[in-house]
């Protein structure tokens, strides 16, 4: 895995880590909207904001509502 590659997910990991109290790397990759309970909107809301904080960046709203998973916001981060 690239560099950069690692260092994304490192960083959303340490995101997932901080807004759900996850340790098990396994769990922040599978969590998703879906799978869990505490993803409301409002947590979405608090996912982006800290997200765009961390990475010194402004999502596009299209891209904000199909970041529902930690993959689809990795994917969608490779992007910026």
């Amino acid at each position: 895995m690239a560099s950069n590659q690692m260092n994304l997910e490192k960083k959303v990991s340490n995101i997932f880590t901080e807004m759900f109290s996850y340790s098990n790397i396994d769990k922040i990759k599978k969590s998703s909207m879906k799978n869990e309970s505490e993803w409301d909107s409002l947590k979405h809301m608090e996912i982006i904001f800290t997200i765009e904080k961390s990475f010194k960046i402004k999502l596009k709203q299209s891209d904000i509502i199909k970041m529902t998973s930690f993959k689809s916001i990795l994917n969608i981060l490779k992007k910026y």
